[in-house]
């Protein structure tokens, strides 16, 4: 399928990936500059024959190619096969052919218009059609803007034209030439979109192209097209009237269309926000007047907004290019540039916004030098903003702890002096830093960090919510991910509760603001609520944040597509739980096309992504009987992981641990049984130095492991006396882990149970094994009704012997 452009592929993508298909883009972009006349004149020659072909004509090499193929305005594929097609055409008809692209379009034009003059002089045999030219040329402009509509939609902009002809006769004599693609629809536009464009142009009055004749009526039929009704609501075309005007407009095409859409804009800057993100993309490549801009982009919100953040980055950066040129204070360069990078980031634009940022950073380094005391709380703020762009981006880890720690400390030292003006940001700066610190492997540190930001927020809050209730969720979102990490799970829970319905409260009165927020505070709480058994609770926390996240990827996939492919992680996970294991596996398989393509762009920033993925992928295959894929997959997020580990082993043994464990169960359904054995021995090596630096993080995982590495030694069937041991071992531990938390971990306890039972029947000692299995049928009747829980919560632990 082709594009106009590639923005709106995103979310066609989406919906094909709904359905299963393998997609992928291939953006037609200009033709390099090491693309020759030569080459130029090879690809006009290709697409010469191929229309040469259509007309019956028996020698294109007849027909020459323009002379001006080496023209810039040639660069695009479209271009060059608009020459061909006017090369033939006009070969074919015996007339000189153009030779620029502004006549090439008018040529096409002109034998539009010839098709409507046809159509109106042979009315009289029996063609039903009867509006003159000049009214089809009026509609099909009007078509150019408007695109494609409902008959009732259709009828109300004819009626705003005042065409005095009849309206029906009008859409019908429209449909005669242009056909709709979606039955019940008129005003199907011109195509391809850059002939429209090109026709928008031509004619509109202002251009010198001689060939094609503007029409008066055009700036008025402009006006009346993009104006507000009598309630001041724009018009459901403005998108595409507004991005069709500005493609016009582009550098090296029809700079007078520019000159229409100013006109427009100045009027109502607004409409520029009613037509969305890729008319302000549009809108900001072109040479509009700087306080046009500025007049749109006082309209801006503050907050992020999915759908018009990319096109806010946009205009933002043409602004500030601007403005950048109009001063020379230092002080108002960083600021320019710290506002730019924010919108960047909202964008989810990372690596722009740490270029940006780091001009920046410098500035306000420079004049810190001179002024502390002006400018201290200002550098701050900019490394504050950089290790957060910074730990986006993925690359820099190391470097985005420094700057958010050399933050905290500025923050620190001036909330000392005067806490009532500095302790907000001393506090959104500790929270940043625990994820610094948690992502580096220092869990400890990070829980401290964080503690102490929500301490602060929570009195901050109490004093004056509207400002500070936003800060304290976002801190309790923090904050439950690094008690869950250092096993405080319980507590984890309370405060991701609290997160959860905060941001609903406020997401209630802002949705636009606050759903991003909510979707990822319900995406971690999707998380917690299994670490204290409540599945069906996390099910539908999980499925509201793929929800939202949907819509919120459809609209901005640089900055929220990594957000889907994580919860879509943990919502396939609790789907197989609830036993709808068809939608689970599909859910896991679109997480890893996500992560994949994300991480062949960012390997350092979505790896970790993938290998997550990956890992949950290989545990839904086995139950199609895709067991090669499974193995396949979790040998890759192994191999991921090690590499990790070895360059970070705090943060990544824990991750590499849980792999080896998972990768033991399918090396073991193929019979790879001494591979399977290796493979979690390792993972009960790794578990045993993690719980003696943690216990309460990994003693569940520890468990697991052990259950595993029982039943790999018990079916090799030389190593009993160890089986029995460390099944033992991990009854123990799991027994323990039940009293305190028996929603959680009295499943896992059966099926550790049952086991242990079958190595005590192997060895001898039935009575005991008897006396495990009806402990363990007891906890089953008890648990039969709640029993829905993820085979992934604890890797490889239903296993049996």
């Amino acid at each position: 399928m082709l594009a106009r452009s590639a923005k709106p592929w995103s979310a066609v993508r989406a919906e094909l990936e709904d359905g299963q298909a393998d997609t992928d883009d291939f953006p037609l972009m200009p033709l390099p500059d090491s693309i020759g006349p030569g080459e130029r004149v090879q690809m006009f020659t290709v697409a010469r024959g191929c229309f040469a072909a259509r007309y019956n004509l028996p020698d294109p090499t007849l027909i020459e190619p323009p002379s001006s193929l080496h023209h810039p305005d040639f660069g695009l594929v479209l271009a060059l096969h608009t020459a061909a097609l006017v090369a033939v055409d006009a070969h074919a008809r015996g007339v000189r052919p153009a030779k620029d692209i502004a006549n090439l379009s008018a040529y096409l034009l002109n034998r539009e218009r010839k098709n409507w003059t046809q159509m109106h002089v042979n009315q009289d045999e029996k063609l039903d059609f009867e509006i003159p030219p000049s009214v089809m040329s009026r509609v099909v402009f009007t078509a150019a803007l408007t695109g494609g509509t409902t008959y009732p939609r259709g009828t109300v902009i004819l009626n705003s034209l005042h065409l005095q002809l009849p309206t029906d006769r009008v859409l019908i004599d429209h449909a005669t030439c242009y056909p709709p693609t979606d039955p019940g629809t008129v005003l199907e536009p011109l195509y391809p979109d850059r002939l429209a464009e090109d026709f928008l142009a031509l004619t509109l009055p202002g251009h010198t192209t001689t060939a094609y004749p503007p029409d008066p009526w055009a700036p008025s039929t402009t006006d009346v097209l993009t104006s507000r009704d009598g309630n001041g609501v724009a018009p459901n075309h403005i998108a595409r009237a507004i991005t069709f005007l500005a493609s016009a407009a582009a550098p090296g095409r029809w700079p007078h269309v520019g000159q229409y859409l100013d006109k427009i804009l100045r009027a109502d800057p607004t409409l520029a926000i009613a037509a969305g993100s890729i008319a302000l993309t549009a809108l900001a490549d072109l040479d509009l007047d700087p306080a046009s801009l500025e007049a749109i982009e006082s309209h801006f919100p503050e907050h992020r907004l999915a759908d018009l953040d990319p096109g806010i980055a946009a205009l933002t950066a043409r602004l500030t290019r601007h403005r950048l040129a109009a001063t020379d204070d230092p002080a108002e360069h960083a600021r320019l540039y710290t506002n730019l990078a924010k919108r960047q980031d909202q964008a989810g634009l990372y690596d722009h916004a740490v270029i940006t940022e780091q001009q920046a950073a410098p500035i306000w380094r420079r004049l810190v030098q001179a002024n502390p005391a002006a400018h201290e709380p200002n550098l701050a703020q900019s490394l504050n903003n950089l290790g957060i762009y910074l730990w986006k981006e993925g690359r820099r880890a190391q470097e985005a702890l420094a700057v958010t720690e050399e933050a905290v400390a500025i923050r620190r030292r001036l909330a000392q002096a005067n806490p009532a003006a500095y302790e907000p940001d001393l506090a959104q700066s500790l929270s940043n830093l625990g994820v610094r610190l948690s992502g580096m492997g220092r869990r400890e540190d990070a829980l401290a960090s964080v503690e102490e930001a929500v301490t602060a927020y929570r009195r901050l809050a109490q004093a004056n919510p509207a400002a500070y209730e936003p800060d304290l969720a976002t801190a309790q979102n923090n904050l439950g991910i690094h008690l869950a990490g250092v096993g405080r799970r319980a507590e984890a829970l309370a405060v991701a509760e609290e997160a959860v319905a905060i941001w609903r409260r406020l997401a209630q009165v802002n949705p636009a603001a606050y759903e991003p927020d909510l979707a990822q505070s319900l995406s971690n709480l999707g998380v917690r609520l299994p670490e204290m058994g409540r599945w069906e609770d996390a099910q539908a926390s999980v499925e509201e944040a793929v929800t939202a996240y949907r819509r919120l990827a459809q609209a901005n996939p640089a900055a929220y597509e990594s957000n889907l492919a994580i919860t879509l992680d943990s919502f396939g996970i609790y789907l197989a739980g609830v036993g709808r294991r068809a939608e689970a596996l599909a859910v896991a398989e679109e997480a890893v096309a996500i992560w994949r393509r994300l991480a062949q762009a960012n390997p350092a920033a979505y790896e970790p992504g993938l290998a997550i993925a990956l890992n949950n992928l290989g545990i839904h295959l086995p139950g199609v009987g895709r067991r090669a894929e499974a193995l396949a997959g979790a040998e890759e997020a192994v191999a991921i992981r090690r590499r990790l580990a070895q360059a970070n082993p705090a943060a990544y043994e824990p991750d590499l641990a849980r792999s080896l464990a998972n990768f033991s169960v399918l090396l073991a359904g193929v019979g790879r049984q001494e591979e399977a054995l290796a493979s979690v021995e390792e993972a009960v090596t790794a578990f045993r130095c993690l719980v003696q630096a943690n216990p309460a993080a990994h003693e569940p995982d520890l468990a697991t492991a052990l259950n595993n590495l029982g039943a790999r030694l018990w079916k090799e069937g030389r190593r009993t006396q160890e089986a029995l041991a460390v099944t033992e071992e991990a009854v123990a531990i799991r027994r323990r882990l039940a009293q305190a938390n028996p929603a959680a971990y009295e499943p896992d306890l059966a099926v550790t149970l049952t086991n242990l039972s079958l190595v005590l029947t192997g060895v001898g000692r039935r009575e005991e094994a008897r006396t495990l299995v009806e402990e363990a049928e007891a906890i089953r009747r008890r648990l039969a009704p709640h029993l829905k829980r993820s085979p992934l919560a604890s890797p490889g632990s239903s296993d049996p012997i």
